[in-house]
């Protein structure tokens, strides 16, 4: 290393330990090899930059929260009933001085409650109570209006956040997972996340998932009525438990090394930088960006930084902070010297990704007729998952090879029913978990 890389990154260590207390979250960037091949263009390797939410003994930040219900014909029975008591509960985790809106939806969207303060709930309960299933499912209309709501009371120490339930596919206004993409990213936009609920075997998971994602949000499949009200408790924790939000990781690459692409989260890319965003950090939670990259045979790594790493974020007090690292990596003299220094940490998560991508390609196989190329497709990721699995000798991809197994049963008889409907909603639910890196 150079006296002026050496100075560099002396300093950049020193901005950290200085200020690693007041951080709210412990950020650690990894390769995922210690030692890279520089002349082998087979040679992959990954950084990681990982941000996990520290637990500071501090007051949460305010919540502004819109709750999103769908209550066309088909919610009729105990899914309305359980809908209730999830609203319900969730009315009871917030405080007096949080913001909440309800909004219902059917063949048209009407705001029950306006955003106000929760005060003791007696005017929330009491609209919960008064909601009645009938007509069509205007969901685009109800995501819209909520967001309306939350834009109201918008501030930068408020977790702003539109939790929609549906239990149908949207057919009143816009319907496309297009549509609820753009609304999902206009909404992300004004700092609002959406988080999806799809209740039951008959709700559009792709459009679900798209809207959730377009605004970095959760995504959750509920097969049962009764499991409702867990998985509401779980979506307001994690709201509960934000230490930080409006994420921005920046990664400088030298010449020499080459950013490829992004796996799992959507970054751009502009030359040697590379940019990421996440919405929200969530306390003991861990959520990271990870970018394939390419080093160049004329590069020496003994005497260049890999990367500089730039962490930029909103704390709940409202301030902005910064953190700054610098990653080293060796010069592999052999393809065997590489793999021996292979990270576990972070070929796990790269496979778990991988093999996510895999997944989605034969759910699409499955809609086009082909099941048995998506069966293929499912047995072929189940032997990567496996090998990988005794490799890194991981528990977490050991149970992602055998749940592989048990979709490709599914996947390969012919013609689709309820089991492939729970099964395809069940795996989009755990490829979007690992994509987003939720909490639950």
């Amino acid at each position: 290393m150079t006296a002026f890389h050496t100075l560099i990154f002396q300093v950049c260590l020193s901005l950290i330990s200085t200020s690693v207390f007041a951080l709210p979250f412990q950020l650690k960037t990894e390769l995922s090899h210690k030692n890279i091949m520089v002349n082998d263009a087979s040679a992959t390797a990954y950084i990681k930059v990982a941000l996990t939410g520290l637990d500071l003994d501090q007051d949460r930040p305010p919540l502004n929260v819109a709750l999103v219900i769908d209550r066309s014909g088909s919610m009729r029975g105990q899914r309305l009933v359980h809908a209730k008591k999830a609203a319900k509960l969730a009315l009871e985790m917030l405080k007096p001085d949080d913001i909440l809106s309800l909004i219902a939806y059917e063949s048209k969207a009407e705001v029950l409650l306006p955003a106000t303060k929760v005060g003791d709930g007696s005017m929330a309960r009491k609209q919960i109570e008064n909601l009645r299933a009938n007509g069509s499912t205007a969901l685009y209309a109800g995501t819209e209006l909520g967001g309306h709501e939350v834009v109201k009371f918008i501030d930068k120490e408020n977790v702003n956040r539109v939790i929609l339930l549906s239990d149908g596919i949207a057919n009143i206004g816009p319907s496309s997972p297009q549509d609820l993409a753009k609304l999902g990213a206009k909404l992300a936009g004004q700092g609002i996340a959406v988080s999806t609920i799809g209740l039951g075997l008959g709700y559009n998971e792709d459009l679900m998932a798209r809207l959730a994602d377009s605004s970095d949000g959760n995504h959750s499949f509920v097969e049962h009525a009764n499991q409702l009200a867990k998985i509401m408790s779980l979506e307001l924790n994690d709201a509960l438990a934000v230490v930080a939000q409006n994420v921005e990781i920046q990664l400088t690459f030298p010449k020499g090394i080459r950013p490829v692409k992004a796996l799992g989260r959507t970054a751009k890319f502009d030359g040697q930088v590379v940019t990421s965003k996440i919405k929200q950090l969530i306390t003991g939670t861990e959520r990271f960006v990870l970018i394939e990259v390419e080093a160049d045979k004329a590069i020496n790594l003994d005497d260049t930084p890999f990367a500089q790493v730039q962490v930029k974020y909103r704390s709940n007090a409202g301030e902005d902070g910064e953190a700054t690292q610098l990653v080293q990596a060796k010069s592999a003299k052999t393809k065997a010297d590489m793999e021996q220094s292979a990270q576990t940490t972070v070929m796990e998560s790269v496979v778990e990704l991988i093999a996510r991508e895999q997944q989605n390609l034969a759910i699409k196989l499955k809609d086009e007729g082909q099941d048995d190329k998506a069966a293929q497709i499912m047995n072929k990721n189940s032997v990567y998952l496996q090998s990988n699995a005794s490799r890194y000798r991981s528990k977490k991809l050991k149970s992602m090879e055998t749940r592989s197994k048990e979709d490709q049963a599914i996947i390969k008889r012919k013609g689709k029913g309820k089991d492939w409907s729970r099964t395809r909603k069940s795996m989009r639910k755990r490829g979007y978990s690992s994509k987003a890196q939720m909490s639950f």
